[in-house]
């Protein structure tokens, strides 16, 4: 069976600085208002989990955005990776929103359906769980969190903590850092 290689989506994946600056410079020419929280309670009736809404994903989160905001290695590492690996997703956040931001990137098409999976914040314990239940093969998996990257280091995971602007980082052995998601190309086989 090829390797299985999970991504978390912010900051890894995708700019989420950049997301948020399109978001905001949308809403304020739209609604004139750039709080998300603040806009949800006035058009739903309520401040938060809004965002759960299949119409929010209609009316704020535009397609463009999502495409331009992510990381220039992104699209060409994915390629290559999808010949030699099973794709997927390991990241927290609300559901709707996390497969959203995958569908309105364009890179959705790159992951399997049952190697997805999106988890409440802070719930990052069952981690182990789902890792249990992978196939018996070589796991990758690539974050931006360094707490996250410690949870999944192990025997079975090869963890990859990116860290795109220069940070300093206590590297363990357990946890490779890199600067960009070629990187992973060369472990691979």
């Amino acid at each position: 069976m090829k390797p299985v290689v999970l991504f978390d989506i912010d900051s890894t994946l995708l700019n989420s600085a950049k997301i948020h600056t399109f978001t905001a410079r949308h809403l304020i020419r739209k609604f004139n208002k750039a709080d998300l929280h603040a806009l949800g309670y006035l058009l739903f009736g309520r401040p938060r989990g809004f965002l759960d809404s299949p119409a929010v994903e209609k009316s704020f989160l535009a397609p463009e955005y999502y495409r331009k905001s992510l990381f220039e290695d992104v699209l060409p590492v994915l390629k290559k990776l999808k010949r030699k690996a099973i794709l997927g997703v390991f990241s927290q956040g609300p559901g709707r929103l996390q497969r959203a931001k995958l569908r309105l990137s364009g890179v959705e098409r790159y992951f399997e359906r049952e190697f997805t999976f999106v988890f409440p914040p802070r719930k990052v314990g069952k981690a182990r769980q789902v890792i249990a239940g992978l196939p018996k093969t070589k796991i990758y998996f690539v974050d931006d969190r360094p707490n996250i990257a410690e949870t999944l280091a192990n025997h079975r995971v090869q963890v990859f903590l990116i860290r795109r602007k220069p940070l300093s980082v206590t590297q363990n052995g357990r946890v490779a850092v890199i600067r960009s998601l070629k990187e992973i190309l060369a472990f691979l086989p």
